[in-house]
């Protein structure tokens, strides 16, 4: 997929947001270290820059934030 970086860094978060978490992804980095913006940033461009799809963005963001988390779709449990 080539398309420009804003809106590659649209279609992840709103991957993410569809797949991985009921809430939006800024409001989940507001929860985490100051440290954590820049690295999803850095994760967004790398992955344009591979020319992988945003689903896959999308989804490594959701396995950086999991830890910190615990979940991140409201009701989901880890058992």
């Amino acid at each position: 997929m080539k398309a420009r970086l804003s809106t590659y860094r649209d279609l992840a978060i709103e991957y993410f947001h569809l797949e991985f978490s009921d809430r939006p992804l800024e409001q989940l980095l507001l929860q985490c270290p100051d440290s954590f913006p820049e690295k999803m940033g850095k994760v967004i461009r790398l992955h344009h820059q591979t020319n992988k799809p945003p689903a896959d963005a999308a989804a490594f963001i959701a396995r950086l934030l999991k830890p910190r988390m615990k979940f991140l779709i409201v009701g989901q449990r880890d058992d």
